[in-house]
């Protein structure tokens, strides 16, 4: 095992837990929206499974939507990943979380008020899913409610305990669009802790970063730069890199070139000044060495922090290689 940058191996959740309260952006790529959403469940708090209580409706017209007893859905929210290698289910302490009581919860506190949303795109709320309790589309509320005074009192009503996921959403599209800055404000007002997903890798591991991404809202607080490292080795393509020429300027790779740690080092730092994983950076930096689950994982997180320059990783508030699936990290600093 790479024991040099190891000082300590947690459960996920507990690591972040000193985010507990933040506006926490998540970029990158790799698994940006899993992580997401398993951090909204465990700063929600608790460990089981919680009722998902509700059928989803519109609220006064204002476009809040609740999903409390959907119909066709279990007493019990569906669990986010949690299995093995060999699909065997993770031991209980090692479970992602999800939203009750219990000393395993970020807080132990089912009333707290957790937000998702992004300043891009994600998927279209998928009603069923269980992944959150309400829905605040901002196409409706912004339309309805007029000047920000109304959307500011509105919203203060409409943020409810549990899990709200908030876009701008038109019924049947694929995606779910960034809110207008006005009505994120007031939504992060309102909230206890909030998930914003703020970079989009079209659902490759790997990626290289045009002038106008990521997109990190002022408010944030905590900036998570994700990295997945199971492409190291593979060749560097289309296949697994959004904006490949991008990628290849920025850490030297050439099209096809096998990928190495130097090249996520490069990635992660920027190379020549060229956009990294956190030129945009505000607050807090956390960066996270995702799907690292093996001792040649952890090694190879190592090499790549040995390769990133002193003053880069002197801005870094954190660094870890773990598993979501898996709620395991090795803190490397």
């Amino acid at each position: 095992m790479y024991h040099k940058e190891v000082k300590e191996t947690v459960r996920l959740r507990d690591f972040f837990r000193r985010y507990d309260g933040e506006i926490i952006t998540i970029i990158g790529s790799g698994g940006k929206t899993a992580l997401l959403w398993f951090l909204a469940r465990c700063f929600a708090g608790g460990t089981g499974p919680s009722p998902l209580c509700g059928k989803w409706k519109i609220d006064n017209g204002k476009g809040i939507m609740n999903t409390r007893n959907a119909p066709g859905t279990a007493h019990g929210r569906t669990p986010l990943p949690g299995t093995g290698p060999s699909g065997e289910q993770a031991p209980p302490g090692n479970r992602p979380c999800c939203r009750g009581t219990g000393p395993e919860g970020a807080s132990g506190n089912a009333d707290r008020r957790v937000l998702v949303t992004t300043t891009t795109k994600m998927g279209a709320p998928d009603f069923e899913s269980g992944l959150f309790d309400h829905f605040i589309n901002g196409l409706s509320l912004g339309a309805d409610a007029g000047p920000l005074p109304a959307i500011e009192t509105a919203i203060k009503t409409a943020i409810e305990p549990g899990i709200t996921f908030a876009g701008n959403y038109e019924k049947g599209a694929a995606k779910t669009a960034a809110l207008p800055p006005a009505v994120l404000s007031a939504l992060i007002h309102n909230a206890d802790v909030t998930l914003i997903e703020g970079d989009g890798s079209k659902t490759l591991p790997l990626k290289g970063w045009a002038d106008h991404e990521p997109v990190i809202p002022p408010p944030t607080t905590v900036t998570v730069g994700v990295i997945p490292l199971w492409p190291l080795g593979m060749p560097v393509t289309e296949a697994i890199v959004h904006r490949l020429p991008l990628f290849c300027a920025l850490t030297g790779a050439g099209e096809s070139d096998i990928l190495t740690t130097s090249h996520l080092a490069a990635a992660i730092s920027g190379l020549d000044k060229r956009r990294g994983l956190f030129t945009e950076a505000r607050g807090k930096r956390a960066l996270f060495f995702n799907q690292a689950e093996d001792e040649d994982a952890l090694r190879q997180a190592g090499e790549i922090m040995e390769a990133l320059p002193a003053a880069f990783k002197a801005r870094l508030d954190a660094v870890i290689a773990g598993s979501v699936k898996w709620d395991r990290c090795a803190i490397l600093r």
